[in-house]
């Protein structure tokens, strides 16, 4: 263990701990934790309360409030930001905002839901340009030591939902798909490990020999837990992004630390088949399984896709409004689903042909702004590129782009690369 935080922490840490930007990316990697004791019921049971907590991401929305009030009081305008910004860009989100507004008032079924979700989507973006500025104000901003910090918050995690698991008093008769903690179901948490993976693999991949210890004992953490929970679209979605990110950012690591990420992998593919598992639709053999299914690999997504397009088709315009998926989809199928699994639906459904494609472009937008910051240091692009890839990747079988934490946890990950470039989103 000493070996570990000795890898990990090896600088003087307490030369940056009275920094903004420190105390923002300590409050984001305390985040997950928050939210799993937040939702640490072990009974099973979820009270109205429980429920409201663990649907609806409090704690990490608080984290994300925090980290704004942090930039403000470090003199951060979010309206000069605003006009910094290219005129398009502006004007793209100035009509998201009107069409978001407009699906909001279409109709008052579900409006307080509907609102707080709107104001969600909104408070991202407000985190995005906090975090940038914390980041871009401070002289002292280290990215090798934001990245240990996050990976030490993601073993962290993970400890406290393995605890978790293992205190269960009644493993037979426990609901694990929904009450692991921290989410509303397994698979959603593998999406948040896997994004947090990005942080030790990163390392990983730029470190010298003596320095990698640290690293690859997180990343096979991280990464085993990830495959225990069973998410094909995790694993898709981390591998991908990590491709996207080396293939891009050329010369950014060498083989040999390729070929230490690839062994670290295989070990926690092994790990996670040697875990016990609570449920069967736990583990890597369920990712196998469920994606040999003759009759429908897809798990249920391509009857849910059909539904959501038959829902967007009864308001292609203007949408029903973010934050009405569930009660909606519930009324004319009967489903439970909180999102359709897949955000380009989820997207037109909530705010229809119009605002959905801006938010679709909106999207894009950032992804070509990350590819364009060629000026920053090859480890801000690496893992800037590879959080934004996992995420969409992930997001298109999947709940990342629709849930608080796996969206603050990339763009914790993105923002370095447009701090470090010095220049404006």
């Amino acid at each position: 263990m000493g070996l570990f935080v000795e890898s990990f922490f090896s600088k003087d840490i307490k030369a940056v701990l009275s920094q903004p930007w420190f105390v923002a990316v300590l409050l984001i990697t305390m985040a997950p934790g928050l939210h799993a004791i937040a939702t640490w019921d072990l009974d099973g049971r979820l009270s109205s309360t429980a429920y409201a907590v663990r649907h609806y991401s409090y704690m990490v929305v608080l984290v994300e409030i925090l980290v704004i009030w942090l930039a403000l009081r470090n003199d951060l305008s979010f309206s000069n930001t605003f006009w910094e910004l290219p005129k398009r860009v502006r004007t793209l989100l100035a009509l998201w905002l009107t069409f978001s507004l407009i699906a909001l008032f279409s109709t008052m079924s579900g409006l307080s839901n509907a609102l707080f979700t709107l104001v969600r989507y909104l408070t991202h973006g407000f985190f995005l340009v906090s975090l940038v500025h914390l980041l871009s104000k401070s002289n002292r901003f280290d990215i090798q030591i934001s990245l240990k910090v996050l990976s030490a918050g993601a073993v962290v995690y993970v400890v406290l939902l393995a605890i978790f698991c293992i205190l269960v008093p009644n493993p037979q008769d426990f609901p694990w798909v929904r009450r692991v903690p921290s989410a509303t179901n397994i698979r959603q948490i593998g999406n948040n490990v896997g994004l947090l993976a990005i942080a030790p693999v990163a390392l990983l991949m730029a470190s010298k020999r003596r320095s990698c210890v640290g690293p690859t004992i997180a990343f096979v953490i991280i990464l085993s837990f990830a495959t225990w929970t069973g998410s094909r679209a995790t694993l898709l979605g981390l591998f991908f992004g990590i491709a996207c990110g080396l293939v891009i950012v050329r010369h950014f690591t060498t083989l040999r630390n390729m070929a230490s990420a690839a062994v670290a992998a295989v070990m926690s593919i092994l790990i996670s088949v040697a875990m016990p598992v609570p449920d069967p639709t736990f583990g890597l053999f369920r990712l196998v399984k469920a994606s040999g299914e003759q009759d429908d690999p897809s798990s249920g997504r391509w009857e849910l896709w059909a539904q959501t397009w038959e829902q967007i088709t009864q308001s292609p315009w203007i949408g029903h409004g973010a934050g009405r998926y569930r009660d909606d989809m519930n009324l004319h199928f009967g489903t439970t689903w909180n999102h359709p699994h897949n955000f380009i639906l989820q997207y037109l459904y909530d705010w229809g042909f119009v605002g959905g494609s801006i938010a679709l472009i909106l999207l894009a937008i950032l992804g070509v702004a990350i590819l364009r910051r060629t000026k920053a240091d090859p480890l801000s692009r690496f893992i800037a590129i590879t959080a934004y890839c996992a995420i969409c990747a992930t997001a298109m079988i999947d709940s990342p782009l629709f849930h608080p934490l796996p969206i603050m946890i990339a763009l914790t990950l993105i923002a370095p690369v447009f701090a470090i470039a010095k220049e404006s989103l």
